[in-house]
């Protein structure tokens, strides 16, 4: 061991080189695997997931009214049943009102799909009224004491009325980790001081909202194709035309990587998981291989110990196993240190973690991660070792004596390493540059509509006529607004419905005010503005509506409305605006298609309209007073302190809220620049580490050289295109691939670049340069290498 110790301290340079790429990797190892695990925990720790289904349409709307629970009770298949539902609910705490996100469950939910219980009685639903909070909310409101047996007050009539008081009777874990989506609180759905509990039961078939998702526990051997016609066939599901025949039983299995976005589901994206399994899987190899490179490099340094240890008696495979022991050592200490690392990075990484992995980082150390660790630690080390150690065990004593071992060193892995590393590198720049470029094409891309600058857009789950009216008030005496309009979304921010002749409609309901202001471009006008229906060009051809026939049968244009607002007369045709964000896979078969019902200025949607302001170019001035004059409203109507502390409030400059439309993909480009830029570095330093071996194992060639002629120059340009010749082999390898890998990427966008040929001579460029500048300082001290002193050392 001090032999090695001693190998160490002497070869410091390119041991501190082997230790960070290990340790660097290995830390990504860990956390991405830590996040897989996670995921995976999401189905697979739940007892008897493999018998679990949610029930409803297979379709991403799974939802229907509460009542079915009862029918599911007729089927022996069904061994039970529970619901589940989240919505925004304003509660008040301690005498403060906040709207918080209430989860309404039956309490056998939480025996299906567990929560830690913390503190408080378990199970946590003591009775119907009990109210269980989250152990973050308990943080937040609570932080000083335990809240069991505190009360919570259930805000019925935010602008009047005493609360419904209710107490918490148990502290339940986060379910940061389960496919429930995020809660503060959670409510037994018999509860009948909860006013959302007592809606959600009421069978009111008209009643907005009031729709539930149902989990069901079916034993294995049931035919699901003849339970799902029978499920089908009660009352009360959200079926849409064309589903007659969907699927009615979805696997648990199957519901955090679905295709579908499930309402208040956690789910993620399994293309964002592979491509991180992927990129760190390769991160590793390249750790590995410049280990290894220079474990190879350097092995002539230990070839005297290993040949006299053969010589006092050590056969081969002993002094194969000590060397393999020394790796195993050395990757532990770089795990360890790997392990300190990770829990550094891991809040770092989650900053920037896109909803697709939509568990955060963490590193949770318990037995089975002992277990993996030790399996991997295992691996990695043998992996690291063994080529070194049979390099090492093959040489022979007299190779070492007669001085034969320099001259069998042809250094070819070596080479191998470096074109193989630098292939990685290319890959990896061409994919960040082409999902930069990507992003900018999908922020800059055309929305159909002529946005005004200097739109601000503001909406609450409290919209109603008496808030809307209130703020339009108050806004019209403020310099900073020019003029307000009414509406329920605007382009790429919108919700779809169905319609007659199986056509769905995206539609914006908005005032002829909010109308100017959204500048949508006008192909046909057939009637006035206010009062009517204004048609995008798919809508008309989908509803064969045009200037002769601008009053179809059977369209349903919307829900029950005053005739004098919306008459249904279709007022004209648009051009084709974006319903939903640019960087959705197929917005006109996703999305619908859009419409835009207008009403009279000053007009709001019955249906909960949001306002939008024009305000003076001085945005910072605008929300410095904007923001605490409207908490200021609500603090007056419903005693709500910060109104924006909602994640359902959308309140900014529409400009703003489209570029946050793209948050997802610009946080999953700096996560895979992270794992380029370090892909890259350790890729540098495995050219400047075998840059510097060279120039010191080639010094007495250049001292030769340079005594019969040679210049600095020469032996300079000499040493460096011998690098450039093996980096321009990696670039014959690596464009082919990075070719595949953008085509693959952008196939799964329905818009995206072309034209985008220059990236791969960007990367290249960069490739060449970097590597370049890696090895020139290192071949320049080589090239300056005094001859006599040199061959002094012979």
């Amino acid at each position: 061991m001090n032999s090695y110790l001693k190998y160490l301290t002497r070869n410091r340079f390119y041991t501190a080189i082997q230790a960070v790429g290990l340790i660097v990797s290995l830390a990504f190892v860990i956390l991405i695997g830590t996040s897989i695990r996670d995921q995976i925990g999401i189905i697979q720790d739940v007892p008897h997931h493999d018998e679990l289904y949610l029930v409803g349409p297979n379709d991403g709307n799974p939802g229907g009214r509460y009542h079915l629970k009862e029918s599911f009770a007729t089927l022996p298949e069904i061994t039970r049943s529970a619901a589940f539902v989240t919505s925004t609910s304003l509660l008040q705490i301690q005498g403060e009102n906040h709207f918080l996100k209430l989860a309404l469950m039956d309490p056998e939910l939480l025996e299906m799909i567990p929560l830690e219980v913390k503190s408080g009685s378990n199970p946590p639903f003591a009775g119907n009224e009990g109210v269980v909070i989250t152990e973050r909310a308990a943080r937040r409101f609570f932080p000083d004491r335990n809240p069991v047996g505190e009360s919570v007050g259930f805000v019925e009539d935010p602008t009047g009325g005493e609360a419904v008081s209710a107490t918490i009777t148990a502290v339940i874990d986060n379910p940061d980790y389960t496919i429930l989506g995020d809660f503060d609180f959670a409510v037994n759905l018999q509860s009948r001081l909860c006013p959302d509990a007592t809606a959600i039961r009421e069978p009111r078939r008209n009643a907005i909202g009031r729709i539930v998702c149902f989990f069901a526990q079916i034993p294995a051997g049931t035919q699901l194709d003849a339970l799902s016609d029978r499920i089908r066939s009660f009352p009360d599901w959200f079926l849409n035309p064309g589903q007659e025949s969907v699927s009615m039983l979805t696997p648990y299995d199957e519901l955090y990587f679905s295709p579908f976005s499930i309402f208040c589901f956690r789910q993620g994206k399994r293309m964002y998981l592979s491509v991180l399994v992927v990129l760190v899987l390769l991160l590793l190899g390249s750790a590995l291989l410049s280990y290894i490179n220079l474990s190879l490099a350097v092995s002539g340094d230990r070839a005297k110990e290993m040949a006299t240890r053969r010589l006092v008696g050590e056969d081969r495979n002993k002094v194969f196993r000590r060397m393999l022991a020394e790796s195993l050592l050395f990757t532990l200490v770089c795990y360890g240190l790997a392990v300190l690392l990770a829990f550094w990075l891991a809040p770092a990484l989650d900053s920037i973690r896109p909803t697709g992995l939509n568990v955060p980082f963490r590193l949770r150390i318990d037995f089975p991660f002992l277990i993996l660790s030790a399996l991997l630690v295992l691996l990695v080390g043998c992996l690291a070792g063994t080529v070194p150690a049979a390099a090492s065990a093959a040489v022979r004593p007299l190779d070492v004596v007669s001085g034969q071992l320099r001259r069998k060193h042809k250094m070819v892995f070596s080479r191998v390493c470096i074109i193989l590393q630098n292939v990685l590198a290319v890959v990896l720049i061409v994919l960040t540059l082409t999902l930069s470029r990507q992003l900018r094409f999908l922020e800059q891309a055309d929305l159909g509509a002529d946005l005004k600058e200097d739109l601000y857009f503001f909406k609450t789950p409290l919209s109603d006529p008496e808030m809307l009216q209130l703020m339009t008030d108050r806004f019209r005496t403020s310099p900073l607004v020019r003029e307000i309009g009414y509406t329920t979304g605007y382009p790429t921010c919108m919700n779809t419905r169905s319609a007659g002749k199986g056509v769905d409609l995206t539609p914006i309901t908005c005032d002829s005010v909010a109308f100017g202001m959204m500048g949508f471009r006008i192909r046909e006008r057939f009637a006035q503005m206010s009062g009517s229906v204004f048609l995008s060009q798919s809508a008309a051809n989908a509803l064969a509506i045009s200037r002769e026939n601008a009053t179809p049968d059977n369209v349903y244009w919307g829900y029950e409305r005053n005739p004098a607002n919306y008459p249904g007369v279709v007022g004209g045709i648009l051009e084709d605006f974006r319903t939903m964000p640019v960087n959705a896979s197929n917005e006109f078969l996703e999305g619908g298609v859009p419409i835009v019902e207008v009403s009279p200025a000053g007009v709001p949607s019955r249906w909960g309209s949001a306002l939008l302001l024009r305000t003076t170019s001085d945005h910072r001035a605008f929300e410095d007073w904007f923001r605490p004059e409207v908490n200021a409203i609500h603090k007056e109507l419903i005693g709500m302190p910060d109104v924006f502390e909602l994640d359902e409030v959308r309140g900014g400059y529409v400009d703003d809220l489209i570029a946050a439309d793209h948050d997802d993909m610009r946080r999953y480009l700096r996560l895979v620049g992270v794992f380029c830029l370090i892909s890259i570095l350790l890729s540098l330093l495995a050219l400047v580490a075998m840059s510097t071996f060279y120039a010191r194992m080639n010094a007495k060639e250049i001292a030769v050289r340079k005594v019969f002629g040679g210049t600095i120059g020469t032996e300079l340009w000499r040493g460096v295109l011998r690098y450039m010749f093996w980096v321009c082999l990696s670039l014959v390898v690596g464009i082919p691939l990075s070719i595949l890998a953008c085509e693959r990427f952008l196939q799964s966008y329905a818009e995206h670049i072309t034209g985008y040929g220059w990236i791969f001579v960007a990367a290249a460029l960069i490739t060449l340069v970097l590597s370049f500048v890696s090895v020139l300082w290192q071949t320049l001290k080589a090239a300056k290498t005094n001859p006599a002193e040199e061959l002094k050392k012979e």
